[in-house]
């Protein structure tokens, strides 16, 4: 149920759109991301087995020998091949299937129960590590952990309930055995860089005999202080193969954030800022923000927000561009014009209640899937 009425408001599917640009490079949606209706599962091809090769009549191999009597007949068996016989062939064929399967049924039977244990591992019950750094200097906190073997990590984000100047950087990891992984900082000019290297993924053969080295758990938390001294300064906030989740806070981000996740997804509880940049290329975004006034929100999976934008914003600014579906809900608070585009022949664009026209808002949304806006 569209506002039609305001010919400021435009809802458009764009049929025409072409191949290229960023909407095509998308990944596969993550599992997390609610199928949308309409969507069809791609055709599967069965390809039939080819029938085996007729013995050709020429071949000796497939020639039962005459019957003979007397003393030739045993030197007739003891002058056949074995090979030779279609029997043995036979046997000798299933002998060498049993022995490359068997050894693969072994092996993923182990390998499951070593994953299994390996989930079970949690970083929480494990000792912390503790860092600190000036964020008014380094303003951009940033997590590499592409020369380790941890598969996902998570990095929670809060406010310091102490009157600090500093950040301070809680660090706990969780592997098999030996301790997983160093730890490096490298501050760069207003950058401080967390990264995670190690030397081995472990000594087990095929990880067979106990989980191996590359099982890791990582757990990072990063304590922001309650206000910063340069608030016109931007911190950015950015991990490769990590979650990222704001905790709630109650006093509000007296600077823009900037929270960027390559392989991960983003999650925010009731973030209290005015400027918000969310970005994950490989994962969804959702949660709330409060008091907002500016927000760009980039995701090749879905984003699912309940925005509440501030009394006193004006000429905001907000979009919302994903691969996957849109959902965003504003309970009132948003008023201006906005603009709904989606590139699918399946999308659909639904908005729901009334928007006022004396707004300096503006809301741009576009997907590939389907959008929904609820206003009310």
């Amino acid at each position: 149920m569209s506002d039609s009425t305001n010919n400021q408001h435009q809802i458009t599917i764009d049929d025409s759109y072409q191949t290229g640009g960023d909407l095509n490079n998308k990944k596969e949606e993550s599992t997390k991301t609610t199928p949308l209706e309409g969507d069809h599962p791609p055709p599967y091809e069965f390809v039939s087995a080819d029938s085996a090769p007729a013995y050709s009549a020429a071949s000796t191999s497939t020639r039962i020998p005459a019957p003979v009597s007397g003393s030739n007949l045993e030197a007739q068996r003891i002058g056949t091949r074995p090979e030779d016989s279609p029997i043995v062939t036979r046997n000798m064929v299933a002998a060498n299937v049993v022995a490359l399967v068997v050894p693969q049924i072994v092996e993923s039977a182990i390998s499951k129960a070593n994953n299994d244990a390996c989930r079970n591992l949690n970083p929480v019950n494990e000792n912390i590590i503790y860092y600190s750094y000036d964020p008014n200097v380094y303003t951009n906190f940033s997590i590499d952990s592409s020369d380790s073997y941890i598969q996902n990590g998570d990095l929670l984000v809060s406010r310091d309930l102490q009157n600090k100047t500093n950040a301070t950087i809680w660090v706990q990891m969780a592997a098999p055995g030996r301790a997983p992984a160093n730890v490096d900082f490298v501050p760069q000019q207003s950058s401080y860089l967390m990264r995670f290297h190690q030397s081995s993924g472990g000594s087990n053969f095929l990880g067979l005999f106990g989980m191996s080295a590359s099982c890791i758990k990582v757990r990072v938390r990063l304590f922001l202080p309650q206000r910063m001294t340069s608030p016109q300064t931007q911190t950015v906030i950015q991990a490769d193969n990590f979650d990222i989740q704001t905790l709630p806070n109650d006093v509000i981000y007296n600077q823009s954030l900037n929270i960027k996740s390559t392989n991960g997804d983003i999650l925010v509880n009731r973030l209290y800022a005015n400027n918000v940049t969310l970005n994950t290329r490989y994962g969804d975004i959702f949660g709330s923000i409060r008091s907002l006034k500016n927000a760009k929100i980039t995701s090749r999976g879905s984003i699912n927000m309940l925005m509440n934008v501030a009394p006193d914003a004006t000429n905001y600014n907000i979009s919302a561009t994903a691969f996957g579906y849109v959902a965003l809900q504003f309970n009132k608070s948003f008023a201006g014009k906005y603009e709904i585009i989606t590139h699918d022949d399946y999308g659909i664009n639904d908005s729901y209640g009334t928007v006022g026209d004396n707004g300096t808002g503006t809301l741009r949304v576009e997907s590939r899937g389907r959008a929904i806006v609820r206003f009310a």
